[in-house]
């Protein structure tokens, strides 16, 4: 195109050049009947360089839209969709949305569900999509992933967890899958674990059974412990053995409970793993040595150690301004930690409070 813009270094040989060439060489088609009119065009558009080279305002670049004016339209033998498909390559930015209309992969992934504004955050992840052959790399696994109960609706979601799934072979997925059938999960265990941690079945069995061993012998745990772990909270699965010494070192040098007692824990409240140190042990600060609660309470309702600090103060705080927090199972009005810890707030207000739920919103605006 001629009103593209130009360096002024060497600009007026180009304006020589150009018109020494016939405006029609510049044209991708054109009717014979327009060519008087291109050239007058022409004559035009030389006038306005000229005027631009007199004028030399820019020390770089010099443009005018007066030049992209008059521009011959294509002709209808020129294929206006491989115009199209001449599009630049893939660019570092990874926007996948954009090429949908050219990778019908992409698209049928879209269909399913796949969320790929999450994928394509990941660079490494956006290139191996790309790359993928709907019928030869992702079909199969689809069937496999249905044949273990994931639903329909829920795949979109599922490959959005773990797009990686189908670089494994069907049979090492198999032999995953074994795995946990000789360490006696059963098939509705095993598709509660698919369905809740997606990762979980692109981990290799050698990581899988040194994972199990090591939470297993930290908390001293029996298989029936792991297994009930394993179903409900398969995430667990993702931390290594260092977690789970410095949560067992938590809970019995810092918090004093007992071996026993940790593993009742575990098995009660699998969540305490997701949590740090710190968290654990401000919120059993904040049960036991400011408030009171006993270990035998704590152990009896593990949650308590995973809930948001921020609430359990301030519905302390709450019942204590109302003179209804009483700690001791013992006595009258007792205020159990599942009313502090796991149940809503209208049920705790209405269980415990004895108010409105507005009151209580109005008393934390005002601390």
């Amino acid at each position: 195109m001629i009103g593209r813009c130009l360096r002024l270094n060497g600009f007026k040989e180009i304006v020589k050049n150009v018109s020494n060439q016939s405006f029609c060489s510049s044209l991708a088609v054109i009717k014979n009947n327009e060519l008087s009119n291109v050239e007058t065009s022409q004559l035009e558009k030389q006038k306005i360089i000229e005027e631009l080279i007199s004028k030399n305002t820019d020390e770089y670049l010099v443009y005018d839209k007066r030049l992209d004016a008059n521009l011959a339209p294509f002709s209808d033998k020129v294929d206006l969709e491989y115009l199209d498909d001449l599009m630049p390559p893939l660019n570092a930015t990874f926007n996948l949305a954009h090429y949908i209309n050219r990778m019908p992969t992409l698209q049928r992934l879209v269909d399913l569900g796949v969320n790929l504004y999450v994928l394509e955050q990941d660079r490494e992840i956006a290139q191996y999509l790309i790359r993928l052959d709907f019928n030869r790399d992702i079909k199969q696994h689809l069937l496999y992933l249905k044949s273990l109960g994931i639903e329909d609706d829920a795949l979109g979601t599922w490959i959005t967890c773990n797009p990686l799934i189908f670089r494994e072979s069907i049979e090492n997925l198999n032999i995953r899958l074994e795995y946990l059938k000789s360490k006696k999960f059963t098939q509705e265990m095993i598709q509660m674990i698919l369905i809740r941690y997606p990762p979980f079945l692109s981990f290799t069995v050698k990581r899988v059974d040194t994972a199990l061993g090591f939470l297993q012998r930290e908390f001293r745990l029996t298989g029936n412990d792991v297994r009930q772990i394993i179903s409900h909270h398969p995430k667990v699965i993702h931390f290594t053995h260092l977690r789970y010494k410095a949560i067992s070192f938590a809970l019995k040098e810092v918090m004093g409970f007992s071996g026993d007692q940790i593993r009742k824990i575990i098995v009660g409240a699998p969540s305490c793993i997701y949590r740090d140190c710190p968290h654990l042990e401000k919120t059993f600060d904040l049960l036991h040595e400011r408030n009171g609660y006993s270990r035998e309470l704590i152990v009896n309702s593990p949650y308590c150690l995973t809930a948001q600090l921020s609430m359990l103060v301030a519905r302390i705080n709450y019942l204590k301004l109302l003179n209804l927090f009483q700690p001791d199972p013992k006595k009258p009005c007792f205020t159990a930690l599942d009313d502090l810890c796991v149940v809503s707030l209208p049920v705790f207000i209405e269980k415990c409070a004895k108010t409105s739920v507005l009151d209580f919103i109005k008393y934390t605006k005002s601390c």
